[in-house]
């Protein structure tokens, strides 16, 4: 069995997980739901859009969750600022 078959959320290939490696102690990253779990210091790594957040916060001025929020935001809208400036000439 596979260590990702079980996984549906987690979309890495094995090939991308065996390269990945935990930030805070090097060791081998398992695949979880939505997560990254490392095998040595089991500190886990949440997987946001896909996209493994592999921070050591105690060695970063970032927060997982601070990265985590900022992935859940819908993306800005480039037409809004000139819908804006369209409706206060108008006015």
């Amino acid at each position: 069995m596979h260590a990702l078959e079980n996984v549906v959320e987690n979309p890495l290939t094995e090939r991308a997980l065996g390269l990945l490696r935990c930030p805070s102690c090097k060791g081998s990253l398992l695949p979880g739901a939505l997560k990254l779990e490392c095998s040595s210091c089991q500190i886990s790594y949440p997987v946001v859009k896909g996209v493994p957040v592999l921070l050591d916060e105690k060695k970063s001025v970032f927060r997982v969750s601070e990265i985590s929020m900022e992935q859940q935001k819908p993306p800005p809208r480039p037409q809004l600022e000139e819908d804006c400036q369209t409706m206060a000439a108008s006015s």
